[in-house]
């Protein structure tokens, strides 16, 4: 499998991580490609594309919908601000 060029998520630039230690956890890891985008989680190993771990797009959509969840209850306390304030 070719590395692409940029990333096909969020079409933002692909980097070159050196092998090292993780700072988080002390572990070693191999070398990867990952977007640029710090908000992105794509990246990509000698294995091909693998995501970090199955829980990042399972977070990701559960602080999504509750973002959303808080800019709908934004609405509405503004709403009843409005109408009772």
């Amino acid at each position: 499998m070719e590395i692409p060029d940029i990333c096909p998520l969020c079409g933002g630039k692909i980097n070159r991580i050196p092998p090292g230690v993780s700072k988080r956890t002390g572990k070693p890891y191999g070398a990867f490609f990952a977007c640029a985008n710090r908000d992105c989680k794509f990246t990509w190993t000698k294995q091909g594309n693998r995501p970090k771990t199955a829980t990042n797009t399972k977070d990701q959509i559960i602080m999504e919908e509750l973002s959303a969840i808080n800019r709908r209850l934004d609405d509405m306390g503004k709403y009843l601000n409005s109408k009772l304030g």
